[in-house]
């Protein structure tokens, strides 16, 4: 009977062409450059929102220290009779003022017309810029201010000559003054304001550190989700392959226990009447043939039917080192005529596992024959149990001295109908993992191509309430 394998890879060959999205690996490096580029962005607005603002709030502050020293000097004109005016000789005074102002690397006053008419720098006074809209601003009542820095090289503009022979940082504010509601003037000064630009220079640190910090931390945080929701999708998706696969198994099985059960039952009863019979040793050795091929399909039908049927939580106590030592007694013909020898290595008070008795046995059943069958000129299987500690399972670890498993096998051992044997089906151990999931249990594979495989079955402890 021709295997049923090749009957199912058409169900599972679209799902094999089937690539999958990288929701990790994109999530990564779009994340990476869309928080990146966030935090960037913020930190630089937020960075020159202080800039500004602390700058806008010093000229306030500034401006409002000029004009109370222009109400006193005015309220004195006007005392004397005179219309203030700050082209009037007795504003001496209040000139005088603006010299004082501290941290000031210059101070210009204009008249409304944009005449420099005072300065700190003698030598500008009576010129006139025209091409100056912050003056213009500021004459009309507003109060503008910005940050420079002086150098050796031509100035941007015409007022800056002569504000220094070195490099410095400066900020520059037109203040209009007012007589009641009417600019009369506007005094342009340069201030090097060193706590201020100390304030501005901690203030961006601090944002540009909480920036970064943010922006780490963020990604860290949504990555490890990430990583977690793409897990529990490749989970699902898993699962979900696994469900199609069991729905195609089970109709498959169905249909295959149906219509060979039968006809294999009386072969087998037919062959074992052959072997009652006084017939040749050649004929004895050819119908034992027939009925170990005979059990061989009967066992591919029983793992189709125990791969396929509905997962149950009901679990009874087991005792594993019996049913371990009656699946080795079962082998033993099979053992001896491979010149295999088996090494059980059993505690007497080996703890009560909770489980299927059949199930368990189908469990080891599978995986000595594999390890049987990796040993095609003989060898060695060991049985060992590990000793829990409390509340720890049960560990039954099977060992070989066969081939071992190729490297780029690794990864399609679980996985169903993918086998590397010319007559296999590929449900061995994958039968086994779902066997032991069904009760809390796990399998784990580890060998070294050439010099054996280890098999680590474990077991959850029987409650004994």
């Amino acid at each position: 009977m021709p295997s049923p394998l090749p009957l199912m890879k058409p169900a599972f060959s679209l799902l094999a062409r089937l690539r999958p999205f990288g929701l990790l690996r994109w999530f990564s490096v779009l994340s990476l450059l869309s928080i990146g580029l966030a935090c960037i962005l913020s930190s630089y607005l937020l960075s020159r929102f202080l800039t500004q603002h602390m700058l806008h709030r010093d000229a306030v502050l500034t401006q409002e220290f000029v004009q109370r020293v222009a109400d006193i000097e005015f309220d004195k004109t006007r005392a004397a009779g005179r219309t203030p005016s700050i082209r009037d000789a007795n504003m001496q005074g209040l000139l005088d003022h603006f010299a004082g102002v501290p941290d000031t690397l210059r101070t210009n006053i204009y008249a409304p017309d944009q005449t420099l008419v005072w300065s700190s720098e003698k030598i500008l006074i009576g010129k006139r810029f025209d091409d100056n809209p912050e003056l213009v601003k500021a004459l009309s009542g507003e109060i503008e201010f910005e940050m420079g820095e002086t150098s050796k090289q031509q100035h941007p503009k015409h007022e800056h000559m002569f504000l220094s022979d070195r490099p410095v940082s400066f900020v520059e504010m037109y203040l209009p003054i007012r007589d009641n509601k009417r600019v009369i003037a506007v005094a342009e000064i340069y201030r090097l304001p060193h706590a201020l630009f100390d304030t501005i220079g901690r203030g961006r640190w601090l944002i540009w550190i909480n920036g970064i910090f943010t922006g780490v931390f963020l990604y860290f945080v949504l990555f490890w989700i990430v990583r977690r929701s793409d897990a529990t999708i490749r989970s699902q998706q898993s699962r979900l392959i696994e469900s199609e696969t069991l729905s195609a198994v089970g109709e498959m099985s169905a249909a295959v226990a149906h219509g060979i059960r039968n006809p294999l039952a009386s072969i087998r009863s037919s062959a074992e009447l052959c072997l009652d019979d006084q017939s040749s040793p050649q004929v004895r050795e050819s119908v034992s043939d027939i009925v170990a091929q005979v059990d061989r399909m009967e066992k591919w039908v029983r793992d189709l039917l125990n791969y396929a049927q509905p997962e149950s939580r009901t679990a009874e106590q087991v005792k594993l080192d019996t049913l371990i030592w009656r699946v080795c007694d079962d082998f033993a013909r099979d053992f001896e005529k491979q010149f295999v020898v088996s090494k059980l290595s059993l505690p007497d008070d080996l703890p009560l596992v909770a489980g299927d008795r059949v199930a368990f046995e189908q469990v080891f059943f599978n995986v000595l024959t594999n390890a049987m069958q990796a040993m095609p000129k003989g060898g060695e299987v060991t049985i060992r149990a590990r000793m829990p500690l409390p509340g720890a399972p049960v560990v039954i670890v099977i060992s070989d001295t066969g081939v071992g498993i190729p490297e780029a096998h690794k990864a399609k051992l679980f996985v169903p109908f993918q086998t590397t044997k010319a007559k296999g089906m590929g449900l061995g151990l994958a039968l086994v993992r779902r066997i032991l999931h069904r009760f809390g249990g796990e399998v784990q594979i580890r060998n070294a191509p050439g010099t054996g495989t280890q098999v680590e079955l474990s077991f959850l402890v029987a409650s004994q309430g």
